[in-house]
């Protein structure tokens, strides 16, 4: 992806974001519905893989995030991520990432549904090769991601989920399960 084509995707992103979250105030004005009723809370565990020349290695990673639910068909969620050092010696990454994205829902069953992501990372990673050469880099980056989500009851939702991001030219995978609460 060019970085032109990037900042078009994100300026894309950020139109589509404001203008959902505009619709769903004007509904929410309309019918006397708390903002809190469409929001959720959750926590998540997976493992996150970093493949780049040179440097391919896999560990832990835990998140939290919340959402909000414009509808059954949409959602937009803030994450934040930290996963275990990542070792393919001699050099090691500490990354950690916050991420803002929207989600499209659709449901399967009463129960199950599935849902694509895309949104933007920003992340921070403490790199280290050998014990002489220390830097601490940054970045934001597009990520996609696909899942499926399980709704339990009313307000208890379990998913699973495979993300892609575009981490600094190089690439990032994760696998996560997570657990979600909604208001």
């Amino acid at each position: 992806m060019s970085r032109k084509q990037y900042k078009l995707a994100m300026a894309l992103i950020s139109c589509l974001f404001i203008s959902t979250t505009i619709q769903a105030e004007t509904t929410n004005l309309s019918t006397s519905k708390s903002l809190l009723d469409d929001a959720y809370i959750g926590i998540g565990v997976g493992g996150f893989v970093l493949d780049s020349p040179g440097f391919v290695a896999g560990n832990g990673l835990a998140n939290i995030f919340v959402g909000y639910q414009f509808s059954s068909q949409l959602s937009a969620e803030l994450s934040y991520a930290w996963v275990a050092r990542l070792s393919d010696n001699p050099a090691t990454v500490d990354p950690q990432l916050i991420t803002l994205s929207m989600l499209a829902n659709q449901d399967v069953s009463s129960q199950l549904s599935v849902y694509a992501r895309i949104g933007i990372t920003s992340w921070q990673a403490d790199i280290n090769i050998g014990i002489v050469d220390s830097t601490d880099k940054s970045g934001t980056d597009a990520m996609l991601g696909l899942g499926f989500d399980f709704a339990a009851n009313e307000h208890f939702h379990f998913r699973q989920e495979y993300q892609y991001i575009h981490f600094d030219g190089d690439n990032a995978h994760s696998l996560m399960f997570t657990a979600s609460y909604h208001f």
